[in-house]
């Protein structure tokens, strides 16, 4: 007999209202008037903790706390890693992807600031986002697992409220 293989793929990991509906930049109050999305500010990690969906609530939650709103990444890792290629040289694929997802967030014009996730503040990961944020101009954080988020995402918003750079 004959043995057939069939790939499934995985549904969208983000099931967002501006990832379905990339257009839509209004939300409908109560009232069901237009109102102001809150802003959007682009998530970054690497694949193994933004895939996770205990992350994605306490990040969603964090940044919800702050008027702000999460937006990830919904490219497949191949087209992160040609996003990459438009705004800094990296060898590494995971590292790529990073970069990729950087410039794909960042020139989203939904997104209005970045939140750069790292497990650990150690190098070199850490520099590889910083780096590639500077060169979009948006405002950014770098958050670590584990630390209180408070205060960079209240400065985070601030400086997106200001349209600064930042770091």
């Amino acid at each position: 007999g004959r043995a057939v293989l069939l790939g499934l793929r995985r549904p969208p990991s983000s099931t967002r209202l501006s990832t379905l509906l990339p257009h839509t930049t209004l939300f409908r109050s109560p009232s069901g008037r237009p109102t102001s999305r809150p802003w959007g500010v682009g998530v970054v990690a690497q694949p193994y903790i933004l895939e996770e969906p205990a992350f994605r609530r306490e990040v969603e939650a964090a940044l919800r706390a702050h008027g702000l709103e999460a937006d990830v990444p919904d490219l497949p890792p191949e087209r992160l890693r040609e996003e990459a290629d438009r705004l800094l040289p990296v060898d590494l694929p995971t590292d790529r992807e990073l970069v990729g997802a950087i410039h794909y967030l960042g020139r989203l014009g939904r997104v209005k600031g970045l939140a750069l996730v790292v497990s650990y503040a150690c190098p070199p990961i850490p520099g590889l986002m910083r780096k590639a944020a500077r060169r979009l101009g948006k405002p950014y954080r770098l958050l670590t697992l584990g630390e209180d988020w408070q205060e960079p995402l209240a400065a985070l918003k601030a400086e997106m409220e200001k349209g600064n750079r930042g770091g």
